[in-house]
């Protein structure tokens, strides 16, 4: 028999595997990336059964809409609420997934889901039946219910399978569906609306588009937060008065408080203040003493944690919950997600905190006493009553050592929390005294704790307040030391912290326990909300507070505040016990929330107009920001009634030029635009309203007409409707036809105009343009209007006669235009209305606009050269059969005018006319850009990142790619995307980018999901990331990795794992190593690594993983020949004497292959003649520092380094100190370096009287040479900066090169 198991998460299928295995598990790769197989035999259901665990990524399936409604324009807003919507697998990793579950599943007898036990698991569980049960419909169908990854509860679990819960999973699947439908219309709504209305800055986000979400959980919580606020903003300071009396007893002192608490009346407090002042003795009344308890914690729930984490910790939720899973996965805690507050019976809790009491912690003394037999301090912890039947309280299972600050944070949270709820309350005596002060009465309290029990542990709580009271008895008399009339002011209602705003949020059932944090953390993603991280309190910004103000003046109070929503938790939580239907909860909702939005879409101008006031400060809506054609709109349009269509409001609003236009305020998303005609004097709406219009009160306009524009038979003032009034369609009819006869007049002079050119250049044509043509008048004048432009044409023809010329080449058959030897191609789009030099006025003011010059200095014989050659490529390009073009469909072809603007932008930037020439002939359409402006700017963004002429040159003639197509901004994007991910300097990314070109037609934030998807696929530190980016400069294989793709990356890294033999932690820390090796461009070297390796381990012994990282870090290592290698190894076995210290020296300094066994052989020449080595001292020294093998150890300089730290130690001679432990590495440093520091040191014991002073750290960085001796970098660094340029200096390293400039160096400190 042979059983899958599902679990939600890798981590989990991964440990859950390895507790039921005992650790046997067998880990296999599939074909989802981040879903690993294990495998192993157990005994199940009465056999022996094959065990498969692998795992899905959260939800397999994602809900969306059918494919007609997807498109943002594709249909109405309010149309998605009929619209069909069903459950498919996203592209991408979510396709892998569930190919890797199909084919476990064909061959599989069971099916056990080990998915989170929670709503959301239940549903993902259904995902997965559906799933496999497509490819093995015969599948026995279990669910196992586990609370902890620890051994005892997943064998349990095992032990006990059940069914799923179905109803739980329609309970998800009607949430989500509700979310759905109101948060994309709602969300369309606000977006589409106010988009193009006003200029967003930086509410834009990636592409500067702008997105309005809605969501019906993060309104409502958007609205408690707009709530608090107004509360703030409303509140008026007022005064108050009170009476304090204060006493003091030697050292002990106490505050008596008045028993009015405080009058808002001044001269009634004052008068009370003077009799009180005037009759000063005080009289006890009463002294009464209390046993008080201050109550332990009941055990942790979720929205608990979430709230005291964020109060105690200073956590944010979304934090708190993120680092919970994490430790939950890595089996520290109990399952993180529950309502229950209260522990079962059976729960061994003394176990528990026996765990806590054998780790080195804090707590743990406190958890050794409450398990003391004899402690009175133990008891089981008080319940909370709330049960949700799944999973227990958060508790610890082990202890965690420690990684991440804020996970060891909770985690001592949790351990705490547990001890204190398993301990006694804490005891106090509270002892509370009433005086009378002529006839006022004062109370004071003071409370003395007497056992503090819990709060021993639980340090985040205190409790106590005057415990130093003084002595007092009922009738004493005193005199108190002060009575003061004190002043105070009221004060506003705080803004919420996270603490108050989840218990609101759970209060009126907003979301569920798991997913608060996300809606809270949604309203800063949007920019609804800030948050003060210094109080950990929220507010809203004008954009929120704009949004929640808008809704609440329409009357939609549903779309707010949280009533409905709460409604409709508490109906998705019947569905999931199976007390309603998933689709009578649906219906409700559903029609609920269309009503509010028709509504909504009714009073679209309310949406604006508190947009408007609140975010820009009364700026005006761009009425026709939408792309609506005309002139830029003016301020926001006067409402005259409601839309027949939509409902929403009818808008009168004035142009920047010409009269005004009526508008729907629901624009764009009812594209209705009535521009008035232009005999329009002046228009207002009249108080009356229109009798014949049943859709609402709609008010007339009164309009006056220019007389002279007026068409005969209208009067020059009319009073109407502009919807139903026929005369005023009429009159939009005429203003209609008149139009399209100017448009016909002005195609008719274009026309006048091509045949008066074609008359000037007829007789240059030669009558050549006829001969051959088919027959047919049309044709043979189209072949002669060719002839005569292209006569034009290459005789050099320049301005408005050149363009018309074009046009008569464009419009000829392409026969013709190919028989006379020029471009001949059909024209693309129509040729743009108006006259040829008002089409050159418009291009000059373009080019002027752009920083072109119109007189331009490019040479115009060049540019006419260069436009017929790119004319004629692009015709015979053209001319090809579409599936033998070399470009892409999406090209559009150009006008030459287009050419010819791309030419010249491309020589006025610099760019040779050779260069621009090899473009036109090795590019299938040339030096091809949007726009010539478009293209000027994606030379601007490379030079101002640094490249040089030679690199555009390269860069704009690769083959692959066409840089100018690159958007600039997209250009700028990738720029700034490298530098933020490797953390480079520019002139560094721009050498990464000229190693891989490609990189620049990505786009920036691909690459960044993509750079943070290898950071966490392969556990990169910081230290690794920063290596590879390093590697990156100078490696193109390095580079490889930010465009290959993820399987590749992951296919080739296995590969190397397995040929490497490498754990994942070890891949880890090679990573930027191996990365050289995948480089593609030298795939030989990837076939000779296999035999290579096996050469180095057959010869070598077993490797170390300190011994693979120096191999793999040296890719040059695997193309050195075989005998070259078997060579070396045989040398230097005979030099050292013996195969066990030539493998150890190989090891260690496998450089050895590079250099030959030439340089070992000088070096222990050197060794022995100029050091006194013996022949055994010359091997030890070359095993203590391998580093030395393949050094020039006969140089003067290293000479000069021997005999200074010989004598600096106190050596006999250099043979004793390079067999000194880390002496021998010392001689790498430049003596600028060491002589340095052995001044430095000299001058240190002069000063501090220690003529012993010395330190073993002389090689070692700046930062741990200061730190051995104790002194401070800066002083250091401007002694160096002194010393080496004294006589001394160049004295002792007049054998060393100059030393570097080291940045940062101080000034000023005297040698």
């Amino acid at each position: 028999m042979r059983v899958l198991h599902v679990a939600e998460k890798n981590k989990v299928a991964a440990t859950v595997s390895q507790l039921l295995s005992g650790g046997r598990a067998r880990q296999t790769n599939s074909c989802a990336t981040y879903c690993k197989i294990y495998e192993f035999p157990l005994p199940f259901n009465g056999g022996q059964a094959d065990m498969v665990f692998t795992s899905v990524a959260g939800h397999l399936l994602e809900l969306e809409f059918e494919a007609r409604v997807r498109g943002w324009h594709s249909c109405a807003p309010r149309d998605l609420y009929d619209a069909q919507v069903f459950k498919g697998v996203p592209k991408g990793e979510n396709e892998k997934m569930k190919r890797n579950l199909q084919q476990l599943a064909r061959t599989c007898d069971w099916l056990v889901l080990w998915l989170d036990c929670d709503r959301e698991g239940e549903n993902i569980a259904f995902e997965v039946i559906q799933v496999c049960t497509e490819a093995n419909p015969r599948l026995t169908i279990r669910r196992a219910r586990f609370s902890a990854l620890i051994h005892a509860d997943v064998t349990r679990a095992l032990a006990n399978l059940a069914l799923p819960n179905e109803n739980e999973a329609k309970a998800v699947d009607a949430r989500q569906e509700i979310d759905l439908r109101i948060g994309a219309s709602f969300t369309r709504l606000q977006t589409l609306l106010l988009q193009n209305k006003f200029d967003w800055g930086e509410h834009t986000g990636e592409g500067g588009r702008l997105l309005l979400s809605y969501g019906p959980c993060q309104f409502p919580t958007l609205g408690l937060i707009v709530q608090r606020w107004w509360e703030i903003q409303a509140h008026i300071p007022e005064h108050f008065w009170y009476i304090q009396v204060m006493y003091r007893d030697g050292p002990k002192a106490c505050e008596f408080r008045w028993h009015r608490t405080r009058l808002y009346d001044g001269a009634v407090a004052a008068v009370l203040h003077e009799m009180c002042a005037a009759s000063p003795l005080a009289t006890v009344v009463s002294v009464e003493g209390a046993r008080k308890s201050k109550w332990a914690p009941v055990p942790l729930s979720t929205l608990e944690m979430q709230k005291r984490g964020s109060q105690y910790l200073r956590i944010p939720g979304e934090r708190i919950m993120r680092h919970a899973e994490e430790l939950y996965q890595q089996g520290f805690i109990s399952y993180p997600r529950t309502e229950t507050d209260g522990f079962e019976a059976s729960y061994d809790l003394r176990g528990m905190i026996e765990a806590q009491s054998r780790a080195a912690a804090p707590w743990t003394t406190y958890a050794q006493r409450l398990l003391a037999p004899d402690s009175p301090l133990y008891r089981w912890p008080r319940s909370g009553g709330h049960d949700d039947k799944a999973h227990p309280p958060i508790h610890p299972l082990k202890h965690y050592g420690g990684g991440d600050r804020e996970k060891e944070v909770l985690f001592e949270f949790i351990v705490r929390h547990l001890l204190a709820c398993c301990s006694q309350d804490a005891e106090g005596q509270e002892t509370r005294v009433v005086v009378d002060v002529a006839g006022e009465g004062f109370t004071a309290t003071g409370l003395m704790v007497t056992q503090r029990n819990f709060l021993d542990v639980y340090r985040y709580q205190s409790w106590g307040g005057q415990d130093a009271l003084p002595l007092f008895t009922q009738g004493q008399t005193f005199l108190p030391g002060a009575v003061d009339l004190k002043q105070g002011t009221t004060q506003a209602p705080p803004r919420l912290t996270e603490r108050d705003l989840i218990a609101k949020m759970e209060e009126h059932g907003i979301g569920t326990d798991a997913t608060v944090a996300d809606h809270i953390q949604k309203q800063l993603e949007r920019g609804y909300a800030g948050k003060d991280e210094a109080s950990m309190q929220f507010f809203p910004t004008p954009l929120g507070e704009s949004l929640i103000s808008a809704y609440r003046k329409m009357g939609l109070a549903n779309l707010w505040l949280p009533t409905l929503r709460g409604v409709i938790e508490r109906n998705i939580t019947a569905v999931a016990a199976g007390q309603r239907t998933k689709e009578s909860v649906l219906a409700e909702a559903v029609e609920a929330f269309r009503g509010d939005f028709e509504a909504a879409q009714a009073q679209a101008h309310v949406l604006e107009q508190e947009v408007s006031a609140i975010v820009f400060g009364g700026a005006p809506p761009q009425v026709n920001g939408g792309g609506s054609g005309g002139g830029g709109g003016g301020g926001p349009g006067q409402a005259f009634g409601p839309c027949r269509e939509c409902g929403a409001q009818l808008q009168l609003a004035a142009n920047a030029e010409g009269p005004p236009s009526i508008l729907c305020s629901s624009f764009p998303m009812h594209r209705l635009r009535i521009d008035l005609p232009r005999c329009t004097q002046a228009v207002a709406i009249s108080a009356d309203f229109c009798p014949h219009c049943t859709h609402g009160q709609v008010q007339q306009l009164s309009f006056r007409f220019r007389q002279g524009l007026l068409p005969p038979g209208f009067p020059p003032n009319l009073t109407c409707c502009a919807i139903c009034n026929q005369d005023f369609k009429r009159l939009l009819e005429i203003r209609h036809n008149q139009q399209q006869a100017q448009r016909q007049a002005v195609a008719a002079a274009e026309q006048r105009e091509l045949q008066r050119v074609a008359a000037v250049a007829g007789p240059r044509a030669g009558g050549a343009a006829g001969e051959g043509l088919p027959r047919g008048e049309a044709q043979a004048a189209a072949g002669r209007e060719a002839a005569a432009g292209a006569a034009v044409l290459q005789e050099g023809g320049g301005g408005a006669e050149a363009e018309v010329a074009i046009k008569l080449v464009r419009k000829a058959p392409a026969s013709s235009t190919q028989r006379l030897g020029v471009v001949g191609w059909r024209a693309s789009r129509p040729v743009p209305h108006g006259s040829v030099r008002a089409t050159q006025r418009r291009e000059q003011q373009r080019r002027a606009g752009s920083g072109a010059s119109a007189s331009s200095s490019v040479d115009s014989s060049t540019a006419a050269r260069l436009l017929k050659l790119v004319l004629q490529r692009d015709a015979h390009e053209w001319a090809l059969p579409e599936d033998r073009r070399r470009f892409s469909k999406q090209i559009k072809r150009l006008t030459a005018y287009q050419w010819l603007a791309r030419i010249r932008m491309l020589l006025q930037q610099g760019v040779t006319e050779e260069t621009v020439q090899c473009l036109i002939e090795e590019q299938p359409v040339g030096p091809h850009m949007p726009s010539a402006s478009e293209g000027a700017a994606v030379l601007e963004v490379l030079r101002e990142h640094g490249c040089s002429d030679a690199d555009i040159k390269r860069l704009l003639r690769l083959q692959n790619m066409s840089i100018l197509w690159v958007p600039a901004s997209s250009l700028s994007g990738v720029f700034a995307a490298l530098s933020d991910m490797l953390q480079l300097s520019r002139p560094e990314v721009l050498r990464v980018c000229l190693q891989v070109p490609l990189l620049l037609v990505r786009d920036s934030s691909t690459l960044r999901q993509h750079w943070a998807w290898m950071q966490a696929r392969y556990d990169l530190s910081t230290t690794a990331a920063a290596s590879l980016a390093r590697k990156m400069v100078r490696s193109h294989g390095a580079c490889s990795l930010l465009l290959d793709s993820q399987d590749l990356i992951t296919d080739k890294l296995s590969g190397m794992q397995r040929e490497f033999k490498l754990s994942d932690a070890e891949v880890s820390n090679m990573f930027p190593h191996l990365a050289e090796l995948l480089d593609y461009r030298n795939p030989q070297l990837i076939m000779r690594i296999r035999p290579r390796w096996e050469l180095y381990q057959s010869l070598l012994g077993e490797f170390q993983s300190a011994d693979k990282q120096r191999f793999i870090s040296d890719p040059l290592l695997m193309e050195i020949p075989e005998p070259t290698v078997r060579g070396v190894f045989r040398g230097v076995e005979v030099l050292m004497g013996s195969t066990a210290a030539a493998q150890s020296l190989l090891r260690r300094e496998p450089k050895i292959f590079h250099h030959g066994v030439e340089r070992l052989v000088t070096n222990l020449t050197a060794l022995r003649q100029l050091y006194g080595c013996s022949l055994q001292q010359t091997q030890q020294v070359v095993l203590l520092t391998p580093q030395l093998a393949h050094l020039k150890l006969e140089a003067p300089k290293f000479q000069r380094r021997v005999t200074a730290l010989a004598e600096w130690y106190g050596h006999a001679s250099p043979a004793e100190m390079l067999l000194a432990p880390g002496c021998g590495t010392q001689l790498m440093s430049s003596m600028w370096k060491l002589g340095a520091r052995m001044a430095f040191i000299r001058r240190l014991r002069l000063e501090r009287a220690e003529p012993a002073l010395n330190t073993s750290h002389l090689a070692n960085t700046a930062e741990g040479f200061c730190r051995a001796v104790g002194v401070a970098e800066e002083e250091y660094a401007a002694f160096e900066q002194r010393w080496q340029a004294s006589p001394e200096a160049e004295e002792l390293c007049r054998h060393e090169g100059r030393p570097r400039a080291r940045v940062g160096r101080a000034a000023g400190a005297q040698p």
